[in-house]
């Protein structure tokens, strides 16, 4: 779901913590801690399959405002990309959406036909160097970001995200990412997201490792 403000603009991108994001800037707004009133809100939900929550869609008058979007470890990202899309269960559900991934292919698969696959997601819905909030990090870049659009948060909406919990984020999920990431996988990615681990993940570690 994309949330419009008069000031700001959170865009989403499947599987970046975004819908943590999301149900945090709700309540913030919901519970007053945040300048708007409820009319001065629009959530925007997107048709599975069709891909609205998209700048490109957005009108010119929305496109002029601060937006921003999330950001997730690209080794966290493309297990949990694949085994979301993977699941029969999602496949049904889904329905027509072209990035359903048959169950057919294993991740290793997957991973080397589609080195490049967060870029494009990024690339469908953010506008070029938009501003991205690291989920790993989110209680501070947060506030940070809200401060940049010129926001006035009370204090107890900052204590609110700083102590928000990780309902969403499967960040603290230990996981064997070295293990998924053999055969020349790992150099595939890093090559196919650079600019990602570039700006956001210059170690280019496994969460893990952490």
């Amino acid at each position: 779901m994309t949330i419009i403000t008069p000031s700001w603009i959170f865009l989403r991108v499947t599987k970046t913590g975004s819908e943590t994001i999301q149900t945090l800037l709700r309540r913030l707004c919901a519970e007053g801690h945040l300048p708007y009133n409820s009319e001065e809100i629009s959530f925007r939900t997107t048709d599975k399959g069709s891909q609205k929550e998209r700048f490109s869609q957005l009108d010119p008058a929305e496109q002029a405002r601060f937006i921003f979007g999330s950001i997730r470890n690209p080794w966290a990202w493309y297990y949990s990309f694949w085994n979301w899309y993977h699941a029969p269960r999602m496949q049904e559900f889904l329905g027509k959406d072209h990035r359903i991934i048959p169950t057919n292919i294993s991740f290793e698969d997957w991973v080397k036909a589609n080195p490049g696959k967060l870029v494009e997601e990024m690339q469908i819905h953010y506008p070029a160097d938009l501003r991205l909030v690291r989920v790993e990090n989110l209680t501070e870049e947060l506030v940070a970001v809200l401060e940049e659009a010129g926001e006035s948060i009370s204090e107890t909406g900052i204590n609110l995200i700083r102590n928000w919990p990780d309902k969403n984020v499967n960040k603290k999920r230990t996981l064997p990412y070295k293990s998924f990431y053999t055969g020349g996988m790992k150099e595939l990615v890093l090559r196919g997201v650079a600019p990602v681990f570039d700006a956001y993940y210059p170690d280019r570690s496994f969460p893990e490792e952490k």
